[in-house]
């Protein structure tokens, strides 16, 4: 019965990746309006005052930038031209711009996440002994 079912599945997703899906104008036309959206509050975060938001999240805005236009422009673009091998190649420059956007921000980090936590959530060296914990095992040799 169990070996029923995961073939099945097996089929059921063998099937959806030979189906692919259609994608139709209003598709892209939702993702540049959610793009569009996205880009305001990214440019806006500074000025709302958020506590959570460094003021080096301005150095990472850049990258941040870069990939919501190339999406938007991309998408514009497959309105306009729907060739298979334009679509693959413009995907692959999507991704790459949103990796190089994710690794800006992972790198700067322009987030105050302190504010969250107490002692024991953020400190690994906690114990809730002050005298002894583990970070003075390492430095106190």
């Amino acid at each position: 019965m169990a070996e029923e079912t995961i073939n099945k599945v097996l089929n059921w997703i063998k099937k959806s990746i030979k189906d692919e899906k259609q994608e139709k104008w209003y598709d892209y036309l939702l993702t540049i309006i959610l793009n569009l959206v996205m880009l305001y509050i990214a440019n806006n975060l500074l000025y709302w005052n958020l506590s959570f938001i460094s003021n080096s999240f301005s150095s990472v805005l850049w990258a941040i930038n870069l990939s919501l236009f190339v999406a938007i422009v991309a998408n514009v673009s497959f309105i306009l031209y729907a060739s298979a091998w334009f679509k693959h190649s413009a995907k692959i420059l999507m991704g790459f711009t949103a990796l190089v956007a994710a690794y800006t921000v992972l790198t700067v980090f322009p987030f105050i996440l302190s504010q969250f936590c107490d002692n024991r959530t953020c400190n690994p060296y906690y114990t809730g002994n002050n005298s002894f914990n583990r970070f003075n095992i390492y430095w106190n040799l």
